[in-house]
């Protein structure tokens, strides 16, 4: 087999043998596994590029460098929680939740300064939404728990959205 002068003399050989029926698979592949490592290779260098261009002057580089290299004393988390309907059995194997419940009764009790809140519209009572249900308890008792963070010297803010149900004015 002799060498191919450019890339248009290799795709040509290429689509002649697709059309044979004796076409060789190992060949194909190989030349997809090198057109594909190829344009990995021109993606690293077009990535690089950008980075270096996108690098700060070396003297303002140290000073942010300098500005966050301080270790952090934080005691900040982050914690993701899902609603799970109440009762929902999970099988053994599956990864262990934390209810939304206890997330709120936690976050309650280690808030020493202030408490913020964000959320679309929500209701923690049932009779806000005319709804009778044993889980409202659960919501009630959030609501009182967070009447009484004022009483600890704690600032509670929260933003949400309007209500869903303008007819009706919610104690939350």
């Amino acid at each position: 087999m002799k060498p191919f002068g450019n890339l248009h003399q290799a795709l040509n050989m290429l689509k002649a043998k697709c059309h044979r029926k004796d076409i060789n698979k190992w060949e194909l592949g190989f030349v997809a596994f090198l057109l594909l490592i190829i344009l990995c290779l021109l993606n690293l260098a077009v990535v690089q590029m950008v980075c270096k261009s996108a690098e700060l002057p070396s003297n303002e580089n140290k000073h942010w460098k300098n500005q966050h290299n301080t270790a952090c004393d934080d005691p900040c988390r982050f914690v993701l929680i899902e609603t799970v309907p109440d009762g929902l059995a999970y099988a053994e194997n599956a990864s262990g939740y934390q209810s939304i419940y206890n997330s709120w009764m936690n976050l309650i009790n280690i808030a020493n300064s202030s408490l913020d809140i964000a959320s679309f519209y929500w209701t923690l009572t049932g009779s806000d939404i005319n709804v009778t249900d044993p889980t409202s308890k659960y919501g009630e008792i959030i609501l009182d728990e967070l009447g009484k963070l004022p009483l600890r010297r704690v600032n509670v803010r929260v933003a949400s959205s309007m209500s869903k149900f303008p007819h009706q004015e919610s104690t939350d």
